[in-house]
């Protein structure tokens, strides 16, 4: 990756550029599988930004990217260009703030439908770290080439996903003493999704890539955290909850029973909370997260138990004249306990790793 970046008297201009090749062989000998991948990418991207009086900022982005892949699960080598041109005009003045942008994306050589979203923010009170938030975006989701060609399951006639996101929130960051600090922040957002892009199983024994009807999300997303600083002794404890209720739309077919269920592999009940400490150059964490049920049939007649996660971590942080040596020693599911992301698909129990971690400074 190379980049530049240059400030000419109020503005800023930036150039980056970068190239990844990505080979993957994966080889089953049981199955008889012997799939060969190697993909490509060019990517450049240029950025401008420059003040409108003294409340406003403009900025420019051009992006371009290349991608070449050439597969064994492809039925020939598969190309692929996208380019996209945003504006986005910042104004802060006070206590309020809006963002507004626009983007247009063009995709195998036809524009598709200009991207925007607007954002506002209100400081409820000066000086103090409460605010109302509110934006409201239009968003594209271009099908990945593996959506669009793989060879069990692809579908080269994939339409776009276009969604429609409302979101306001409340965020707080309090300063309850000189060691103590308070964070907190409530979202409810819904979306509503067009032609959503979902694998999901078929007539065939492989899953593939299909346009369902339209999809209808609302929720809410909660978090909470508490810092702690005082001489060399520091924690932080910290909480979160989402709700999602992901709900099929009406279905053009009759007799569809996924009408009204839950969109698959889509948990109603999320939830994590950890806790962090830190002591001079020593440190360890406990990290718990909850996912609920999910359903792997769309009519919901079919489900994963919902599971409990547990990571445990300790280390230590030793600083070496300019540069340090991190240290820490892992436990992975630390209950053992026996759980799937994807039906069928057992993830790994308990285990352990350790890492070492120099850094060099100069």
């Amino acid at each position: 990756m190379l980049n530049y970046d240059r400030v000419v008297g109020k503005s800023n201009f930036s150039l980056t550029s970068a190239w990844v090749m990505d080979r993957m062989n994966y080889f089953n000998h049981v199955d008889t599988i012997d799939s060969r991948n190697l993909s490509k990418m060019l990517t450049l991207k240029a950025g401008f930004e420059n003040p409108i009086g003294d409340f406003t900022k403009l900025k420019i982005v051009l992006d371009e990217e290349s991608n070449v892949i050439n597969s064994v699960n492809y039925t020939h080598k598969t190309t692929r260009n996208t380019a996209s041109a945003s504006a986005i005009i910042e104004w802060n003045k006070a206590r309020v703030g809006t963002t507004i942008l626009i983007r247009e994306i063009l995709d195998r050589q036809t524009l598709l439908i200009p991207d925007f979203s607007a954002a506002l923010q209100l400081r409820l009170i000066n000086a103090q770290e409460y605010y109302i938030k509110a934006n409201l975006s239009r968003n594209s989701k271009i099908p990945t080439m593996n959506d669009l060609f793989y060879g069990s399951g692809g579908n080269p006639d994939l339409k776009n996903e276009y969604s429609l996101i409302y979101e306001i929130s409340y965020e707080m960051n309090q300063k309850i003493s000189v060691p103590l600090r308070l964070k907190y922040n409530l979202t409810f957002f819904r979306y509503a999704i067009d032609d959503m892009i979902q694998w999901q199983p078929g007539e065939q024994i492989y899953w593939t890539a299909e346009n369902i009807k339209k999809v209808i999300s609302s929720g809410a997303e909660s978090s909470l955290s508490v810092d702690y600083k005082y001489n060399h002794l520091n924690a932080t404890i910290k909480a979160g909850y989402i709700l999602t209720l992901a709900k099929y739309g009406e279905s053009k077919y009759k007799n569809d029973n996924s009408e009204g269920k839950q969109l698959m592999y889509v948990p109603v009940n999320q939830a994590n909370a950890s806790l962090r400490m830190g002591y001079k150059s020593f440190y360890t964490s406990w990290v718990s997260s909850f996912t609920g049920t999910r359903y792997t049939a769309t009519d919901n007649s079919a489900f994963l138990n919902g599971y409990f996660i547990n990571n445990v971590m300790a280390g230590m942080k030793l600083p070496l004249k300019s540069s340090s040596v991190d240290i820490n020693f892992n436990v992975e599911n630390l209950f053992n306990i026996n759980y799937q992301s994807i039906a069928n698909y057992p993830l790994p129990g308990r285990y352990y790793n350790i890492k070492i971690l120099f850094q060099f400074i100069k």
